[in-house]
């Protein structure tokens, strides 16, 4: 399926979705729907990228159940959006598994204490609770023509079926190689090694009428814009962090968003608050994914 297919029916479902409105089926339509969209091969690979840059804790759930949080103001304005959809998409899971179906999705206090909990409410959930998801995907899709979305899929491609060995002893210009062709294949348009005054970037991936965008029901907007990839074999942190500190050098230059891939026989977790800048770690080593476990943390400054 092609990026406008996805988004069409990602779309569709949504409609669906909002479309019923009996209450007392609204918990199970609502569970339907989130299956659904984890079931999307692209969305459910963002996510999980998405949850794995942050990750919350039951604890952290029954803590602001117990204060009486509001959502939709205390937790939305101590946090940056993705983080935001990271907290929305685990609390609903949260809420699944308690098993407590009296006080499932239309019992949250994801709304204003004082508003009217009757029909208005569980149509202000699919919006604004629901809705918020749903665009954190589309504006995923839409943003660079979701290069991220492609990057993903590469990852999982190269960790579910072993393409690259790790004992092969790959270096990274074969690396760049490797990832050139599943861009071309997958019909991205990019340059490589391209020459600027701050050294030689991996992979310049061209700004496309960076005026034209979308506004949706978040009020977030999805532009494309030039990204840059730098790829790396992952030896120690140092690497790493000098990596960063490069690309982000790129970036100041030429504007755009980037992305640092970095490959690694050891699952590895690399964190980073950059707005503008994505960190993907590709798992090349032997271990099946039940026998895998973060050996390594690095967070970039």
């Amino acid at each position: 399926m092609e990026t406008r297919d996805y988004i069409q029916d990602l779309e569709e479902r949504y409609k669906q979705y909002c479309n019923k409105k009996s209450g007392v089926l609204f918990n199970r339509t609502t569970d339907i729907f989130m299956e659904e969209l984890y079931s999307m091969p692209i969305a459910k690979t963002a996510i999980e990228e998405l949850l794995r840059e942050y990750p919350f804790t039951n604890e952290r759930f029954t803590t602001d159940q117990e204060q009486d949080i509001n959502y939709l103001t205390d937790i939305f304005l101590e946090m940056n959006q993705d983080e935001y959809i990271a907290y929305c998409i685990q609390y609903l899971r949260y809420l699944h598994d308690s098993g407590t179906k009296e006080h499932y999705y239309d019992e949250t206090v994801w709304i204003d204490k004082d508003y009217d909990t009757n029909g208005d409410r569980l149509e202000l959930f699919k919006s604004d609770y629901i809705g918020f998801i749903v665009d954190y995907i589309i504006n995923a899709y839409k943003a660079n023509e979701y290069i991220i979305v492609k990057i993903l899929k590469y990852k999982e491609w190269v960790e579910r079926f072993k393409v690259i060995e790790s004992k092969g002893n790959w270096k990274e210009k074969e690396l760049q190689k490797h990832l050139a062709e599943f861009l071309f294949l997958h019909g991205v348009e990019f340059f490589k090694e391209v020459d600027t005054s701050n050294g030689s970037l991996d992979f310049l991936l061209p700004q496309n009428d960076i005026g034209e965008e979308m506004a949706y029901r978040s009020g977030w907007k999805a532009g494309k814009k030039q990204y840059i990839i730098e790829v790396k074999k992952f030896r120690n942190e140092k690497q790493i962090l000098d990596a960063c500190i490069q690309l982000k050098a790129y970036l100041e230059q030429m504007g755009g968003e980037g992305c640092l891939l970095v490959y690694a026989d050891i699952d590895l977790k690399i964190i980073s608050n950059e707005r503008n800048v994505n960190v993907i770690t590709v798992y090349t080593g032997s271990n099946s994914p039940s026998r895998r476990s973060t050996q390594k943390t690095i967070k970039l400054i």
